[in-house]
Formats: C-alpha cells, structure tokens, sequence
C-alpha cells in the first residue's frame, strides 16, 4: 500500500487515521498485536522498531527476551474492525540488539525458503493457493480437566438442533454441498468476509457451503511465493498460478484474521479446516 514513510504519513493526514495496529506472528501461527496512537507513529520506528517481550510468547528465554517489531509498510490496510479509524501493518520480528531478522519469525522462515529455492536451482518462482476452509458453529464449548475431559458445539444448522430451534429447516447429513438458503443461514457472512478481503486487495474467487455440514468454502486464490510475504500458517494446496494477490499483500494471515473476527462480531465461531 505504501513505497515509504512520506506516504503513510500524508495518508494518515488526509483521512484522519486515528491508531496504527501493528501485528505479527510466532512460529506456531498465532497472531499478536499491539496499538499506538497515530501520533506515536514516527519514522523511527522504522530503525528503532517497538519493542516486546520475546520470552511471554515462548520464542526467546527469560533472560534475553528482548525484542523488536518494524511494520512492512507495504502491508498496509485500514482495519475494517476498528471502532476508530485504524490503519493495520503486518511486522516483521528482529532481534532487540543486533536488529537482524530474528531466526524463527514466519516471515523470515519464508524468505529463507525462497531463497534456497532459488539458490539451489530448483525453481524461480514459488505459487501457492490457500483455500481457506471453515466450520461456523453457532456455540462451541470443551474441557480439559482432573477427571473430566469433553466437547460440545453447536449449529442450527444441523438436523440434531432441528428439534430445539426456531428456524424452521436443516440440513441433512452429509447433505449441504452448495446449500441454499434458508438451509444455508451463512451466506450473508461469508459474502461480508469476501467483501473485507476484497478491499485489502485479497482477490475472492468462490464463497459456498461445502461438503459436509457447517462447513464453509470461503475464498480461494493464488499468490506468488517469492512476491507475497506471509504472516502465518502454512500455505494449503496448488490452485492456478495466473491468479495472484497483490505484492504487499499477506494472504494467509489477512484472511485467517478476518475470518475470525467476521465471526466474532455475528456471535459466531469459525473454526478453521486444517491442512
């Protein structure tokens, strides 16, 4: 979105951007983040970085746990889930004292990738289509105690919440491959993640109920690997490689966040196919 830190600041100027979000991911594809006032967001950061505690998240030991964030400028994005207006970059992780990229960031690991693929000879270019899968559970609730261990979730869209609803239809097992609505309840929600992703650049080519109940197709793309800088997570399967997301764009990590906080706002969990 951004070539330099002019760019940003001439943005924020002009549409008032309230708080810069900074994100970033551990080695395990959990995302963090941390909020500044807008104010606060010089081009210092840039050099210096915003410091955090490496230790809290399990990537470095207590005693040298210090380390550093510097924002990706070109990642970002205006947050759609902001109360405030917010403008959103994906970081990469450095060590505190010698600000060189810290070895087990996701971003760094990816970079190294790339380049021993290239290195080596073995490729010249990387494509990778994530098909961001989930299950929408209208409740999901387990337990993991001394002498008690269980789960339980909940869809009204099955046939077993049928009998305690008020919906008026279900879906049969194994029954909801491109469901329609009334039976699909999730279209509406999963058209207003299509639409987030779509205005941060994240191409959406196909949204559907899928398969086996609950379960939702959300977006499918394809991005170059030596072009997109991912947050997090591990890419899924091969789609098409004419179908790119933008350069600055981290595909994986925007949709995985949006999905999540898509389904907070209605009061819903979207719990996310692995592989």
């Amino acid at each position: 979105m951004f070539q330099n830190f002019a760019e940003v600041t001439q943005y924020c100027e002009k549409h008032e951007v309230r708080t810069v979000d900074l994100k970033f991911c551990d080695l395990w594809g959990r995302p963090h983040h941390l909020t500044i006032p807008v104010s606060q967001f010089t081009s210092e950061i840039m050099d210096q970085g915003i410091g955090f505690d490496g230790s809290s998240l399990g990537l470095k030991n207590v005693k040298a746990g210090d380390m550093i964030m510097v924002p990706d400028l070109s990642s970002g994005f205006i947050d759609p889930f902001w109360d405030v207006l917010t403008l959103s970059f994906i970081c990469t992780a450095l060590d505190a004292n010698t600000h060189q990229p810290f070895k087990n960031d996701p971003r760094n690991l990816a970079r190294k990738a790339e380049r021993y693929l290239q290195e080596t000879g073995i490729a010249s270019s990387s494509k990778w289509g994530p098909e961001f899968e989930f299950y929408v559970f209208d409740d999901v609730f387990y337990e993991n105690r001394n002498h008690t261990a269980g789960y339980y979730f909940e869809s009204l869209e099955s046939a077993s919440s049928f009998q305690h609803s008020d919906q008026g239809t279900y879906i049969p097992l194994h029954s909801g491959y491109h469901a329609c609505p009334p039976k699909d309840r999730f279209s509406n929600f999963r058209q207003e993640i299509a639409d987030h992703l779509e205005i941060i650049g994240v191409p959406c080519q196909i949204s559907s109920s899928r398969g086996r109940q609950f379960r939702a197709d959300g977006d499918r793309n394809s991005f170059d690997g030596f072009n997109d800088r991912r947050g997090c997570g591990p890419p899924g399967e091969v789609r098409r490689e004419d179908d790119r997301c933008p350069e600055s764009k981290s595909s994986y990590f925007y949709a995985q966040t949006h999905i999540s906080r898509s389904g907070q706002r209605h009061a819903l969990s979207p719990t996310s196919v692995p592989g």
